[in-house]
């Protein structure tokens, strides 16, 4: 995991329980694949094996959660999700969220508590697949979602 935080102008790496921010104060964006660079491609530049990437889903799978960070878990019961751009076919999205709806059935979330996903051109299976997950899909190109938003 690389965080970033605010200012800096390298990320850090610290493991996923040792994450130092306080959602309160914070905007917290989680993204889930490569990184978001900054000042060039030092930190987008990775090549993965079909292995690795196996490894990669198995500690995704694991424990408390895996990949989504313990400090997170709190604050995932009272509030809403945006999904930008991942499609259900995204194995790595498929187990976040399935250890995500295992967190929230526990912690007593709303069950009329609704989420959106922004998806171009979702297939049937994905549409089915996001509203047996309380997730309302919108078939738009992220583009055209973010020039709504400034429209």
């Amino acid at each position: 995991m690389l965080w970033w935080p605010p200012g800096a102008t390298e990320p850090r790496t610290p493991a996923a329980n040792e994450l130092d921010l306080d959602p309160r104060r914070e905007t917290v964006v989680y993204k889930m694949h490569g990184s978001i660079g900054r000042s060039g491609a030092e930190w987008d530049n990775y090549v993965i094996t079909e292995d690795d990437y196996a490894d990669f889903l198995s500690q995704m799978a694991g424990g408390s959660g895996g990949a989504i960070p313990a400090i997170f878990q709190a604050w995932f019961r009272p509030r809403n999700f945006l999904f930008l751009g991942y499609g259900l076919s995204d194995w790595n999205l498929r187990v976040i969220l399935n250890n995500l709806s295992r967190h929230l059935k526990t912690s007593g979330r709303a069950s009329d508590q609704v989420s959106w996903a922004i998806q171009k051109n979702p297939s049937l299976f994905e549409r089915k697949l996001w509203s047996k997950r309380d997730v309302e899909i919108y078939d738009l190109d992220l583009d055209a979602f973010v020039a709504e938003l400034q429209g």
